[in-house]
């Protein structure tokens, strides 16, 4: 699409603003279940003459083992990648690629943001199906977690 005119950047922005607003009231009502809170509040439930208002803690159980397999895909495994050197004497190649690997990896796993920003993207996509996250740099190599709600989608949009 191009924009020829301010005023119509401005409409695209508001239609997509516009767009998460139900989604934005979606993902509150999970986040309030996966957090352990009643299906209802107090007003709903004593307007619709609710006998039994309590969460069942069933999807905060099954979030807590999702959660502990993403940290064991995402976090525990030995090295986190692989560097491989095309230069230098053939014969140290793969130990200095070994070195390193071992080394940036070990570095990482004890970089609290590194950790944190994995596990708040994890509980981002298994709750709401992605968990966006943006690198303040070129050379940073820990990515920041955004909310889902910074990305703005349009109405209507294809399904990749």
């Amino acid at each position: 699409m191009k924009f020829d005119k301010v005023g119509l950047v401005e409409t695209v922005t508001w239609d997509m603003r516009l767009a998460d607003l139900p989604r934005g009231e979606n993902r509150a009502i999970i986040n309030r279940l996966f957090n352990g809170d009643p299906p209802f509040d107090e007003n709903t439930a004593e307007e619709n003459n609710i006998q039994v208002n309590r969460n069942d803690l069933e999807g905060v159980n099954a979030m807590a083992q999702a959660r502990r397999q993403w940290t064991k895909a995402f976090i525990q495994p030995g090295n986190l990648f692989r560097v491989g050197y095309d230069s230098g004497p053939s014969h140290k190649r793969l130990e200095w690629g070994h070195t390193v690997s071992r080394n940036a990896s070990r570095i990482l796993k004890n970089s609290r943001k590194y950790v944190e920003g994995v596990r708040g993207s994890g509980g981002n996509t298994m709750l709401h199906g992605i968990g966006p996250s943006v690198w303040q740099n070129r050379r940073s190599p820990v990515a920041k977690l955004m909310p889902i709600s910074s990305v703005m989608i349009r109405e209507r949009t294809a399904a990749g």
